[in-house]
């Protein structure tokens, strides 16, 4: 594989592979087994050394979480590959911290004993350093936060580093004679509530839409990019703060021959909005729809993200872009990426480009096609 080179096939059928990852001065033995074509049944047998590696940022369940939502094999191999270089970084950052004298170790222990006073049924993970904590809490609706913090060399001088998936970055007060860790915990639990109406509103379309994008949502997640049809979705991008104020902001995405009569109507009956219904009525009500649902017998067994890959790279998700551009013939409907799509018409002998725009023969069908190329800035 290109992302590991010494790791290589054993058979013919490509379904193991054994050999080393080399990554800086690390030069891991690593062998993966896809048992019968299934990526998330794979056997992986590994050393001590990358188990004791990945430890720092959670162990190797994640290294098994990150499998079990890949949707290929190379795509797996960068995860591991982003997994360890963070796993090095996160070692090579704390260094300092593991080498500190048994007297400040001794003080921040000291220290942490009395920071964490009502706290010790909500601890999650310690660093053995005692530099890195993870402390769970429940918010207003029992909704389940994880804070990691990171204790700087000259805590409680200098404010604890805080982390947590909020919409926006927590903000907390600290006086190293008052506060202290449980107060930090706190004043982050107050902020969560403003967020409330934010979280509903996502978890109604959660449960109520067949939700394409984010695979794995996390309550720092402000957008949900949910299924119109099978070739069609829209992309929804809510405020935090007054979730239900305004017509959120909405990209459409698909054939033409879907999206530029929803793109009417939403400009048309935007007026219909009203503040007291949910952010998913409004849209029904002003783009003249039903969302669908996973729960819908239909599309209960329909796997949406294998069918509405790009059709010339075979993947879903390429450099965080998803397939964008359909065919507009209603018997083709494939998908394909921005970028993919450029490339390939550009090979073609017949393509033309006006501007920005590049038009030429759908790759499967043949019908016309276009595409606005991609520029960098």
């Amino acid at each position: 594989m290109n992302v590991f080179p010494l790791l290589v096939p054993e058979n013919d059928e490509l379904d193991t592979f054994s050999g080393f990852i080399e990554i800086e001065q690390y030069s891991i033995p690593f062998r993966i087994e896809i048992e019968k074509g299934n990526l998330q049944n794979s056997k992986i047998q590994s050393s001590s050394e990358l188990v004791e590696l990945l430890d720092g940022i959670g162990g190797i369940d994640l290294l098994y979480s990150r499998l079990k939502n890949s949707n290929s094999l190379s795509n797996f191999f960068l995860e591991l590959k982003d997994l360890i270089e963070r796993a090095i970084k996160y070692q090579k950052s704390n260094t300092n911290a593991l080498l500190k004298t048994p007297v400040s170790s001794y003080k921040l222990s000291t220290r942490l004993i009395s920071d964490l006073d009502g706290l010790w049924d909500n601890i999650e993970w310690v660093h053995p350093s005692l530099t890195s904590i993870h402390i769970s809490f429940h918010d207003g609706n029992n909704r389940k936060h994880v804070v990691e913090i990171n204790l700087p060399d000259n805590y409680p001088i200098e404010p604890p580093l805080c982390n947590v998936a909020f919409p926006r970055v927590v903000e907390f007060n600290w006086d190293p004679n008052i506060d202290t860790l449980s107060t930090v915990i706190n004043q982050i639990q107050e902020q969560s509530d403003r967020y409330q109406d934010l979280w509903e509103q996502l978890e109604d379309f959660d449960e109520n839409c067949c939700v394409l994008e984010p695979e794995h949502p996390t309550y720092s997640s402000c957008f949900r990019r949910i299924a119109i049809d099978k070739h069609s979705s829209l992309q929804i991008e809510i405020d935090p703060i007054d979730p239900c104020q305004s017509v959120p902001e909405c990209r459409f995405l698909g054939a033409d021959r879907t999206i530029l009569p929803l793109k009417t109507k939403y400009r048309k009956n935007f007026k219909l909005w009203k503040k007291n219904h949910c952010i998913r009525e409004n849209l029904e009500t002003i783009l003249e729809i039903s969302f669908i649902s996973k729960k819908d017998k239909d599309t209960s067994n329909f796997n949406w993200q294998q069918e509405m890959c790009c059709a010339i790279c075979y993947s879903y998700r390429m450099n965080n872009d998803v397939p964008d551009r359909i065919c507009d013939n209603v018997n083709c409907s494939k998908g394909f990426h921005t970028f993919c799509l450029s490339e390939w018409l550009k090979t073609l002998p017949n393509c033309q480009q006006s501007y920005d725009t590049i038009f030429g023969d759908c790759p499967y069908c043949s019908y016309q096609i276009s595409v606005k190329i991609q520029t960098t800035t």
